[in-house]
C-alpha cells in the first residue's frame, strides 16, 4: 500500500489550516455583522420607546437582545421598556396584559444583573422599573428601594442615590426614613439644595421648626433669589409664632 508522501502530508496540513482560518474568519465576520445589526435594532427600539410606540420598541429591542444576548445594556433597556409598556397598558384597564409584560420586565432585569452585577446603572434602572410598575402596584416601591440600596453598596458616597431613597421613603409614608436618608445625602454633599429643600418640608410636617429654618436659611445663603425657599421660611417663622 502506498503511503502519503511528505509533500502530500504538508499539502493536506496546509489545506486544513486554510479551512480553519477561513472558518474562524467567517465566524468573526458573522459576529461583527450581528453586532452591527443589533446596534441598529437597539437604536430603532430606543427611539420608538422615547416616542411611546411600545409595540415597535419591544420588537426592535427584542431583536437586538436576540442578536447580542450577552450585551447587558440591551436587556437593561428592554426591561425598562417592558415596564413602561406594562404601566401604559395597565392604566388603560388591561390588567392581564400588563401583568404579563411586568413579569417579563423583572425577568429581563434579573438577567441584566446576572450578566453584569457590578454596573451601578443597572440597579438604578431596576429601581426605575419598580417605580414605574408601582403606578399599578404601589407595594413594589419596596423593591425599588432594595435596588437602590444594592446600588449604594457599590457607591457608598452617592448622595443622589441617598436622596432618591429619601423620596421613596416619603412616598411610602416613612417620615423618619425620609429624614434619615436626606440627612445622609447632605452629609456627603453639603451644598445639595434639593435634599435640603425636601428635608425642610419633612421637618415642618413634624413641627420641627428650628431645624427646618436652618435648612431653608442655608439654601437662601447660597441662592438669595430662591423665592420658594423665602416664602416657606417666612411661613415657618409665622407658624412658629402661633
Amino acid at each position: 500500500a502506498k503511503t502519503p508522501s511528505s509533500l502530500e502530508k504538508i499539502s493536506s496540513f496546509g489545506w486544513l489550516q486554510l479551512t480553519v482560518i477561513v472558518g474562524i474568519t467567517g465566524i468573526l465576520l458573522l459576529s461583527v455583522l450581528n453586532t452591527r445589526k443589533a446596534d441598529v435594532f437597539y437604536a430603532r427600539g430606543s427611539v420608538a420607546a422615547n416616542q411611546q410606540l411600545w409595540e415597535q420598541a419591544l420588537e426592535n429591542l427584542t431583536a437586538a437582545v436576540t442578536l447580542a444576548p450577552q450585551e447587558a445594556q440591551y436587556s437593561d433597556t428592554l426591561a425598562l421598556t417592558y415596564a413602561q409598556a406594562a404601566t401604559a397598558i395597565g392604566l388603560t384597564g388591561d390588567a392581564t396584559s400588563a401583568s404579563q409584560l411586568a413579569i417579563t420586565a423583572v425577568e429581563l432585569s434579573d438577567r441584566t444583573l446576572q450578566l453584569n452585577p457590578e454596573q451601578r446603572n443597572f440597579y438604578k434602572t431596576r429601581a426605575q422599573i419598580f417605580i414605574t410598575l408601582a403606578q399599578l402596584e404601589p407595594p413594589l416601591l419596596a423593591q425599588a428601594k432594595e435596588a437602590l440600596e444594592q446600588e449604594l453598596e457599590l457607591a457608598p458616597t452617592d448622595a443622589k442615590t441617598m436622596y432618591n431613597l429619601g423620596i421613596l421613603s416619603a412616598n411610602q409614608g416613612d417620615a423618619e426614613g425620609t429624614i434619615e436618608w436626606l440627612r445622609r445625602a447632605i452629609e456627603f454633599k453639603p451644598n445639595y439644595d434639593a435634599a435640603r429643600w425636601e428635608l425642610s418640608k419633612q421637618l415642618l410636617q413634624q413641627e420641627k421648626y428650628d431645624a427646618a429654618i436652618t435648612e431653608l436659611e442655608y439654601i437662601l445663603t447660597r441662592d438669595p433669589s430662591n423665592q420658594a425657599a423665602q416664602e416657606l421660611l417666612d411661613a415657618t417663622h409665622s407658624q412658629q409664632k402661633l
